[in-house]
């Protein structure tokens, strides 16, 4: 709102009373006009009174608007842990001849279903997604098949290349790894058909990292 005032010496008479408002808008007839406006900026407000004698009087003001702030709604994500298993390598070890692997659940259910490990010697390109199993990326790797055992939240199970678990019929291993070649292991690592495995895991269901391929150097 605006609040003008004038005076005026000579005799009695009457006025008239004209707003410009800087942004093409006028208004008449009031000392105290409402106007609004509709986008932020700086503009110069005039008030001119004319009076029956012909005499004019003006007067400017500069008027800055500032935009209105807007609050954006803050959405949070759910930062809940996901009751689910969680399959990772959490040790590998290879040697010359053999290859040994922990396979830890570091999630908050029971790993129940069977699942598949696959180890890949001197990959190119190295494993990074579930399917991807060792023939696509090496010339040689191991293949274990864990089924028939619960694995509770926070137990490990070990897997060599003479437990019952390790799968000769699929695994092509010369053996002889010089020291320093890349070997990684996924455990999970395959179902046909499924884009998460054989057991679903809680960064599959919340969409975290995929964190079931682990890499390390034969000593």
């Amino acid at each position: 709102s605006f609040d003008g005032s004038f005076t005026d010496v000579g005799i009695p008479d009457t006025h008239t009373i004209e707003w410009e408002f800087g942004d093409g808008s006028s208004a008449s007839g009031t000392l105290t006009p409402m106007h609004s406006y509709s986008a932020a900026g700086v503009y110069t407000v005039t008030l001119t009174i004319t009076d029956d004698d012909t005499g004019v009087s003006s007067a400017q003001q500069v008027v800055t608007v500032s935009g209105s702030r807007i609050y954006l709604p803050i959405i949070l994500a759910n930062s809940s842990t996901v009751a689910a298993p969680d399959l990772v390598v959490s040790s590998l070890t290879a040697t010359a001849n053999n290859v040994v692997m922990v396979v830890t659940n570091q999630g908050t259910t029971a790993v129940t279903d069977a699942f598949w490990v696959d180890v890949y010697i001197d990959p190119d390109p190295v494993p990074t997604m579930v399917n991807q199993t060792w023939p696509f990326v090496a010339d040689e790797g191991l293949v274990w098949g864990v089924s028939g055992i619960t694995l509770n939240p926070g137990q490990s199970l070990t897997l060599t290349m003479s437990d019952s678990y390790y799968r000769a019929d699929l695994s092509v291993f010369s053996g002889g790894l010089s020291a320093g070649t890349p070997v990684y292991a996924q455990v999970d690592s395959a179902r046909a058909g499924s884009d998460y495995g054989n057991v679903l895991e809680d960064h599959e269901i919340s969409g975290g990292p995929y964190n079931n391929i682990t890499g390390t150097m034969a000593q």
